[in-house]
């Protein structure tokens, strides 16, 4: 068996995926904005202000001044007061100056300063349950924050004012070396003197307006964040599942875990009836109808020379279609002017009977007792009259010089019997299948599936070739591994698979029946 191909090879694997899996992936997603809208809806509306404050940086006038200063940074002024301003003092200040009974350290948890990298502004932004504080809040703040700024640029200049008058009263009154210093050191002062008394450098330059709308909760933003977050783990679960999931989906796959030549493929809109070639043009069958011609063909291949013709019909499990590729092969065959008995040996759960409008009993389990003979259990099914663009209506077989055919036999299964592997097992049976294939072209039998039951096995030595059904989406690998080493016994190339319940991507959704198969009473699908 070649190495397993890529789960996810192209996009059609991915949208498979999300069609088999999109009830995994959309119920997160509802329940995840269901639970965020809830939160938000039950959550307090909170309201943000935003001040902003400007800090220039003129204590570099004094530089111009010669007077010396700290070292130059490319850090913006904005910045250095957010991380350097006394953040408890500046709280209990605007506690006082606002007349609250908010304590200071919870207005300091309601208020943060940030630097808008654009202008370099400081950026004051309060929060509170109530409007109009908020704004209020970011205007107490800015307000101090710009008027302590100030204060401390003053105060720098008062202070290097200070430090020059000490120097001028150092000098010498009659000394005249002296004489162009003091008049140095007299108009830098009066300049300092000048910049501490007109010196504003914290300015607010936007005050905070009462907001409209709270800024949270946000049920669109929040429904938003609980669809992606939901969806992610929606996705995240299906991959799992999927991948946790045995089943094999891809033809591909299918015919190499079997180690089978692939015979043919069937859409799932053709399970559960015994297509007609001749009616093809009446019923909308028509890409069904190909499907079984080629299946007919590469079957008639796989049996080329053998010795009878009796080609074996079976699954891997209940309601994977083995029914409806026996009968609608049949028919293709006798279309094709083939001399052609279907043979319904499942004797468990007969789909045949009814599914072709033929009286179910005598059948082969009466034959198998020795109730009756062969010739009692035969039935005659009339094939449709083609629908012909030539005219020529009257021809009830596919051109291939071998006559008309207007007739398929089909020996029903009759009653259900409990020693169904027994009585295959008989030497009836044997003799029956000999008798048939001396007789026509091809023997048809539908078997019951491999796996649940022995009787398919008792009847692989009477036939010479298998075509194994396997439905897409249904059966797992381990599955098909059991039902390949049931059929070691089968020369390789007398077998081939056909997988049934294909759709876009080989892909299909399937509920396995292995255990109920043949306890339900219902009316089987395969």
């Amino acid at each position: 068996m070649d190495e397993a191909a890529p789960r996810y090879a192209s996009l059609r694997d991915y949208a498979r995926l999300l069609r088999t899996q999109w009830p995994l992936i959309v119920l997160p997603a509802v329940l995840a904005v269901l639970a965020a809208l809830a939160y938000s809806l039950h959550q307090t509306p909170s309201y943000q202000a935003e001040a902003q404050v400007m800090i220039q940086d003129e204590t570099q006038q004094l530089s111009l001044l010669g007077t010396p200063v700290g070292t130059s940074t490319s850090v913006s002024p904005g910045a250095i007061v957010a991380q350097t301003i006394d953040t408890p003092g500046l709280a209990r200040a605007v506690r006082h100056s606002l007349r609250t009974r908010i304590p200071a350290a919870a207005l300091m948890g309601d208020v943060t300063l940030s630097v808008d990298a654009t202008t370099g502004l400081l950026d004051v932004t309060a929060t509170s349950t109530d409007a109009t504080f908020s704004a209020k809040l970011a205007n107490a703040y800015a307000g101090h924050i710009a008027g302590r700024t100030s204060s401390s640029v003053r105060h720098q200049f008062a202070t290097a004012a200070h430090v020059l008058q000490r120097r001028l009263g150092q000098l010498s009154p009659s000394g005249s070396g002296d004489a162009g210093e003091r008049a140095t050191l007299l108009d830098e002062i009066s300049r300092l003197q000048f910049l501490q008394a007109t010196s504003t450098p914290g300015q607010v330059v936007r005050t905070a307006v009462t907001p409209g709308a709270p800024s949270s909760p946000n049920p669109a933003r929040d429904a938003g964040l609980g669809l992606a977050v939901g969806l992610l783990i929606g996705l995240i679960a299906a991959f799992v599942r999927d991948a946790l999931d045995g089943r094999v989906r891809r033809s591909s796959e299918i015919s190499d875990e079997l180690g089978l030549r692939l015979l043919g493929q069937v859409r799932g809109a053709a399970l559960g009836q015994a297509v007609d070639p001749a009616a093809a043009a009446h019923n909308g069958t028509r890409v069904d109808v190909e499907s079984f011609r080629i299946l007919r063909d590469n079957v008639e291949l796989l049996t080329s020379g053998r010795a009878t013709g009796v080609v074996l019909v079976t699954s891997t499990l209940p309601e994977e279609g083995k029914s409806t590729v026996a009968a609608s092969l049949a028919r293709a065959s006798a279309a094709a002017g083939r001399r052609t008995v279907l043979v319904d040996a499942d004797l468990r759960r007969p789909a045949l009977a009814a599914r072709l409008g033929i009286r179910p009993a005598p059948g082969l389990t009466e034959y198998l007792v020795g109730k009756v003979e062969s010739g009692d259990v035969e039935r005659q099914v009339p094939l449709a009259a083609p629908a012909s663009s030539n005219g020529n209506n009257g021809n009830h077989a596919e051109s291939n010089g071998r006559g008309v055919v207007t007739q398929l036999t089909c020996i029903p299964a009759g009653y259900p019997h409990t020693g169904a592997a027994e009585l295959l097992t008989s030497p009836r049976m044997g003799e029956l299948l000999t008798e048939l294939a001396s007789a026509h072209d091809v023997v048809i039998v539908d078997s019951a599936p491999l796996l649940p039951v022995a009787d398919t096995r008792t009847l692989l030595g009477l036939a010479d070739a298998v075509v194994m059904c396997v439905r897409s989406g249904r059966t797992t690998q381990e599955q098909l591994r059991a039902a390949g080493a049931a059929l070691t016994r089968v020369p390789a190339d007398a077998a081939g698979v056909v997988v049934t319940d294909v759709r876009a991507g080989d892909a299909a959704a399937g509920q396995s029946v292995y255990a109920t198969y043949y306890g339900d009473a219902g009316q089987p699908t395969d």
